[in-house]
């Protein structure tokens, strides 16, 4: 018998009619009334009213609505008052350039403000009108009122930068429902992620999350997963769309959630010719694994359902013609799956030896180096002397091409997400570091090659990155593609494809027949091998934890606040062979 770690895959997600709320409180779920800034919407038992002397247009509701309910039933023509910027007590200064937004798409003509605000908006409303008045337009009234009219302890929720996400209505609103065909069904499970980069931290999701499972403390987005319901109604009120659903299973299903990992037990596995049982120490984990337990990378026909694909233990058997190891030996190899048990098959001719390393160290090695190994030295054919673009430098993938770089004697770009990474990058090798956060490396490389472009590019994103790379490719360049983080490119540009006579190609790993990477082991064999021995090639690992804590290793992956690899250490204290 063996242990391993069982997760199930969500099925399809099951479109209806239903309201996304667990509550459906007569299909009012008063979502609105949360988000408006100046309390303009109220409840009653069967009907939603507006107080149209309070509203000032914002558009708050229309975002919010979770079933499109709220409509345009009579707008009419407005008064001056009605044309008003409310400016909360919080409301950080605008440019001019965005008040002229408001003043042209939205006919705002003035602002009310509460007096102790006065000296901070009146230069920038002097500057307005002084503008205004060169071109002949209105000029905007300034109106004191009360500060207990606009300080409603809510941010003013207009965002900025998502104006024309939707255009905001220029007549008053009556609201009717109109509940339409939802994406979300109500009897599901989600698992949600926020994009740090695009996040503003406004507090609408957990203004409209009725369990408090959504807090904003000291600038952090904090989610309770145990209180959340699965409502979503987080993702429907994010204006900048920064929470994304990575993961949705049917509630009457077994779930896939963070909590829900199980350690069971079966049989072991029978051993094929030319394979061997490993008993597995050490396994390394990596987004592939991410993507199968949530449904999107299902393992091969023929490879074990178990997550992992990489490890490092001892051999403790051998199968039929099985004669390059001997029982007892360490070994470290790639597995088309099975990683996350106490015992793995693995072919003969794939298993590497682990002397030197610790297994800890060795089960962080395969995938890396057999993916590195494919796809920038075989398919990018990347030689001594050229320049190559990594993307993610101090990712597992990202920090393992540096390295192996830097040992071929090639000038190296890399981007990064932070100071600390660009600091580990450039000790792993590089020569140029940029983050991405600071500077567009479509920008940087151009200048840091004099305008010739990097000969290889090895790309683990996706995305806008990949129009990106045409244009800092060189003349008869290669991008290499091993990853889509951002999904896939939209609306792209290929012409620089064309005419710089690039090319783009890429490759999975775990759909290779036993032949192809016996193929790469060979290779890493004679000419990695020698390095790690020297230890001139060394995995960074950033954290260690037990199989048994894989919800925290996958949670960890997910953030992408890490460096080098995350493993699991496989020590159950009792032998089951």
């Amino acid at each position: 018998m063996r242990r391993f770690i069982r997760v199930d895959l969500p099925p399809e997600p099951i479109i209806n009619d239903k309201c996304v709320r667990k509550r459906l409180k007569q299909s009012l779920c008063d979502s609105c009334s949360k988000v408006c800034p100046v309390d303009a919407i109220t409840f009653s038992l069967l009907n939603v009213e507006i107080d149209n002397e309070r509203c000032f247009q914002c558009g708050n509701c229309l975002f919010t609505c979770p079933v499109d309910a709220i409509e345009n039933i009579s707008p009419h023509e407005r008064s001056f008052q009605d044309n008003l910027l409310v400016i909360n007590h919080d409301e950080p200064l605008a440019s001019i350039e965005e008040l002229l937004v408001w003043h042209r798409q939205y006919q705002i003509r003035g602002m009310k403000i509460a007096e102790p605000l006065v000296d901070k908006w009146l230069p920038i409303l002097a500057q307005l009108n002084l503008q205004l008045k060169t071109l002949q337009e209105p000029i905007w009234q300034l109106v004191l009122v009360e500060p207990e009219l606009v300080d409603s302890g809510r941010r003013f929720m207009l965002f900025r930068q998502k104006l024309d996400e939707k255009p905001l209505n220029k007549g008053h609103v009556k609201t009717g429902l109109n509940a339409r065909k939802q994406l979300y069904p109500q009897d599901s499970w989600f698992h949600i992620q926020l994009d740090k980069e695009s996040c503003i931290l406004c507090s609408a999701c957990a203004k409209v999350c009725d369990e408090g499972a959504i807090t904003i403390e000291d600038n952090r987005f904090i989610i309770d997963e145990k209180r959340c319901t699965g409502c979503m109604n987080c993702q429907v009120v994010c204006f900048p769309k920064s929470i994304k659903v990575v993961e949705q299973i049917a509630k009457n299903s077994t779930p896939t959630h963070y909590h829900y990992y199980e350690l069971e037990n079966s049989p072991l596995p029978s051993l094929p010719p030319h394979y061997m049982l490993v008993k597995v120490n050490a396994a390394g984990v990596n987004r592939p694994d991410i993507f199968q337990r949530q449904g999107s990378y299902p393992p091969p026909a023929d490879a074990s359902p178990i997550l992992g694909l990489e490890i490092a233990g001892e051999v403790v058997k051998l199968g039929e013609h099985c004669t390059k190891w001997a029982i007892g030996d360490r070994v470290c190899a790639l597995v088309a799956g099975g990683g996350y048990a106490e015992y793995c098959l693995v072919h003969e001719d794939i298993a590497l030896p682990s002397q030197g390393l610790s297994d800890i160290e060795a089960a962080a090695l395969s995938e890396n180096l057999f993916t590195v190994w494919a796809n920038l030295f075989q398919l990018g054919q990347l030689k001594a002397g050229e320049s190559v673009l990594i993307h993610g430098g101090t990712s597992g993938i990202g920090s393992m091409a540096i390295m192996l770089a830097h040992n071929l004697g090639c000038e190296i770009y890399t981007t990064v997400g932070s100071k600390e990474k660009a600091e580990v990058a450039q000790k792993l090798g590089a020569n140029h570091v940029i983050n991405y956060r600071e500077k567009d490396f479509a920008t940087e490389i151009p200048v840091l090659t004099q305008g010739k472009g990097v000969d290889v590019i090895l790309d683990i994103i996706g995305g806008d990155y990949v129009e990106k790379n045409y244009q800092v490719a060189a003349k008869f360049g290669r991008v290499i593609q091993v990853g889509m983080m951002k999904g896939a490119p939209k609306n792209l540009n290929m012409m620089p494809l064309m005419l710089k006579r690039l090319i783009h190609t890429g490759s999975t790993m775990r759909s290779r027949t036993p032949e192809e990477k016996t193929h790469i082991a060979q290779e890493l064999k004679q000419q990695v091998w020698p390095l790690i021995i020297k230890g001139q090639i060394k995995p960074i690992i950033n954290a260690v934890f037990s199989l048994q804590e894989v919800a925290k290793a996958h949670q960890l992956m997910e953030s992408g606040d890490l460096i080098g690899k995350v493993v699991l250490e496989i020590d159950m204290n009792k032998s089951l062979v």
